[in-house]
């Protein structure tokens, strides 16, 4: 089957910001407050919009500083941090997203982040040509692994059978959000590899990218 729609993750997909998400946390937010950020506990952060992540927070990390605390002390090593090094754009990319493009697909982005984040990151690396839709995690009431977002995004690219789209995902959470939502989702693995976590939820796994292509193509 060929699909016609796809739907593109941000974080720890489309961009390296997972990795540096944990480190402001272990390297800048750990000796600032006194708190212990385990490694496999921030991992279990990804693929959440901000109201979960608030609502979780204090069950993996306790109560001495809040999530939002916490958060602003991480945007500013962050902030410091792209400043310094510019925005790490995931290999493979621009290559997917302009054979994506060249074939027809109607594309979009459904991340867990802010949705002025978004497309303020993906205007930083002037992509924003490639997109049709830009969704984040503040404008639905549900996050990841709730489909919500993708249900949503689908519907705002004018797609009436999820079947027909294609997820870009490098989560747990994004991966059974996605397989929630009816669609076909290829994992990229990034900090984590959820297809071992969930077997047989994923459409196909990609090492890139840009890998992705010939997964796409051979279904054409």
């Amino acid at each position: 089957m060929k699909f016609h729609y796809a739907i593109f993750d941000m974080d720890g997909l489309m961009f390296d910001t997972e990795r540096l998400f944990v480190d402001s946390f272990t390297q800048y937010v750990a000796p600032q407050t006194g708190m212990d950020f385990p490694r496999e506990k921030l991992i279990s952060l990804i693929g959440l919009n901000h109201a979960s992540t608030v609502q979780i927070f204090p069950e993996l990390f306790g109560t001495k500083y809040t999530c939002d605390e916490c958060y602003a002390i991480s945007d500013v090593w962050t902030k410091r941090y792209l400043a310094e090094h510019g925005l790490p754009v995931k290999s493979g990319l621009v290559k997917l997203l302009a054979w994506l493009k060249k074939n027809g697909y109607r594309i979009a982005v459904a991340s867990s982040s802010a949705q002025g984040k978004v497309a303020a990151y993906i205007e930083s690396v002037r992509l924003t040509e490639y997109f049709d839709v830009v969704m984040g995690g503040d404008m639905v009431t549900k996050g990841k692994p709730d489909p919500q977002i993708f249900l949503m995004t689908a519907d705002a690219l004018g797609c009436k059978k999820t079947a027909s789209c294609v997820v870009f995902e490098d989560s747990k959470n994004g991966l059974m959000a996605g397989k929630r939502a009816g669609m076909n989702v290829i994992v990229v693995p990034d900090l984590q590899d959820p297809t071992e976590l969930l077997p047989g939820y994923a459409f196909a796994k990609v090492k890139t990218l840009a890998d992705a292509i010939l997964t796409l193509s051979d279904l054409s």
